[in-house]
């Protein structure tokens, strides 16, 4: 447990909101994401909203509209956000499909404002991609708004 703990706090995780989150989720947590459940990757509204998608995406018909909201977001995330220049590149179209799913179960299941957004985005660019903030705080912000003013166009299945 102290291992836990003080891996949680090097990665500037607060411990127990850490654990909390992750043992509440991670039944539901697809396997092929587990990876984002470490503390050096973890954001609490990540999990909980690929929790929530992967909830949305149980059925076909959800999994259609939910496809069709995730084509959405990503593409604004590769016209307005594309933080490593691949937007151009059409075999790394689904290059940003899993912040598009955080990003639109952040949109749908928690009402995320485009502060929240900007901030997950500028995590993911300066600490998960480690690239420079110089530019980046601009660039998460207009995507994020735009992303925001999507949510009357995403229909929830």
């Amino acid at each position: 447990m102290a291992t836990l703990i003080m891996t949680a706090k090097l990665n500037g995780v607060d411990p127990q909101a850490w654990l909390a989150d992750v043992l509440a989720h991670i039944a539901d947590m697809p396997i092929s994401r587990l990876e984002q459940l470490l503390p050096w990757n973890w954001v609490a509204s990540s999990v909980k909203a690929v929790a929530a998608l992967a909830q949305l995406m149980a059925h076909k018909t959800d999994r259609d509209q939910a496809d069709k909201n995730r084509a959405l977001v990503r593409d604004v995330l590769l016209r307005n956000w594309d933080p490593i220049g691949i937007s151009g590149i059409p075999e790394a179209k689904n290059e940003y499909d899993d912040y598009a799913d955080v990003v639109l179960g952040m949109l749908i299941n928690e009402n995320a404002t485009a502060e929240d957004i900007a901030g997950y985005l500028f995590k993911i660019a300066t600490e998960d991609m480690a690239l420079s903030d110089r530019k980046m705080a601009k660039l998460c912000d207009r995507a994020a708004e735009l992303v925001v003013a999507l949510r009357s166009n995403l229909e929830q299945a």
